[in-house]
């Protein structure tokens, strides 16, 4: 996620383009060790003057003094923005004050979001099903696009449940509508599926919000992603299930244009290509890589199509050769800690 600094000209823009009623996430405590992180939802502005936000319930026993240094975050077509204030007044404790106004800010900050991209996301969830029954699982990872969930109950191919599931900071259940795409064992015996979320479902604000900072965290730390070269765009889910326990990311390229650019955005650690390419044999996707200036080290392993993809890859040049995505974590080894893993 390539991160913009905070630059005076956005506070313009997103002024222009936000709407009354909008969620957002204020920090009253975004530079100490206590949360103090709630969600609320814009009111009113004033253009150069100052922020109008919900008074969340609760934080109602606070006393906080004007001045006080506080941040807010929200998300804006699929961007994740942000910019630091201070409050506008004092905020007395169970005062009759239905908002909260903090000062006009002087620069914003603003990441995109990729809307498949996921994160490692270990929690309890319920699931509902058309019957009407319900079951307990654990949701995997999530993303903005969708999760992977952890059943005993097995499901069909297409088949809508409805997960509930608590979000990290942010104070409540979130419920999503998802679809199930694919479905896996897992080692307990349980079944695995992953689900598509409805569009159009609430929460997606949280979920997003989530994911940003969860990769702004990870990347932060310099450890850079995995890119999965494939057709079949539940490959890197599977690689991001092998690689699960590392910590590693995985960014998913359908094509060799999407390729190049997720190379050039997000400074791998790795490349694996599916031997089920539709635009260009995976050998010679191997070849183009490592004859990209400055790539000529990168680890590419390629994956599937039995022996002959095997010998191919081993005469392209190719790290390694494994026979499926589900495979990735056995050559973990190979993938370097180093770069800055920023993508767009």
């Amino acid at each position: 996620m390539r991160t913009r600094g905070e630059e005076p000209h956005l506070v313009a823009e997103l002024a222009s383009r936000l709407r009354p009623g909008g969620a957002a996430f204020l920090d009253l405590n975004p530079e100490g060790e206590q949360d103090q992180r709630y969600r609320t939802v814009f009111e009113h502005w004033e253009t150069g003057r100052f922020f109008s936000l919900e008074r969340p319930e609760a934080c109602r026993a606070l006393h906080l003094e004007r001045g006080r240094i506080c941040a807010v975050r929200f998300m804006l077509d699929g961007e994740v923005w942000g910019f630091y204030a201070s409050l506008d007044h004092d905020l007395l404790p169970f005062s009759d004050d239905t908002t909260i106004r903090i000062t006009w800010p002087r620069s914003a900050r603003r990441q995109r979001v990729r809307r498949f991209e996921r994160v490692p996301f270990s929690t309890p969830c319920e699931a509902a099903f058309p019957d009407g029954s319900t079951e307990p699982g654990s949701i995997l990872d999530l993303g903005a696009g969708g999760c992977r969930v952890s059943l005993h109950r097995p499901l069909e191919l297409g088949e809508v449940i409805e997960l509930t599931f608590e979000m990290p900071r942010t104070g409540g259940a979130t419920r999503r509508s998802a679809a199930v795409r694919n479905r896996g064992a897992a080692p307990d015996g349980a079944l695995v599926y992953g689900c598509q979320f409805a569009d159009a479902d609430e929460g997606q604000p949280d979920i997003e919000y989530h994911v940003a900072r969860a990769l702004a965290g990870h990347r932060a730390k310099g450890a850079a992603p995995v890119v999965v070269l494939s057709a079949d765009e539940h490959d890197a889910d599977l690689v991001r299930q092998a690689l699960h326990n590392t910590g590693r990311e995985v960014v998913a390229a359908g094509g060799v244009l999407q390729l190049g650019a997720r190379i050039d955005q997000a400074k791998p650690a790795a490349v694996l290509i599916s031997s089920g390419l539709s635009d260009l044999e995976a050998a010679d996707a191997c070849l183009l890589v490592h004859r990209t200036q400055g790539l000529g080290d990168l680890p590419v392993v390629i994956y599937g199509g039995g022996d002959t993809a095997q010998d191919q890859a081993r005469a392209a040049g190719a790290s390694a050769w494994i026979p499926g995505p589900a495979q990735a974590l056995a050559v973990a080894h190979l993938f370097p800690d180093g770069g800055e893993g920023e993508t767009g």
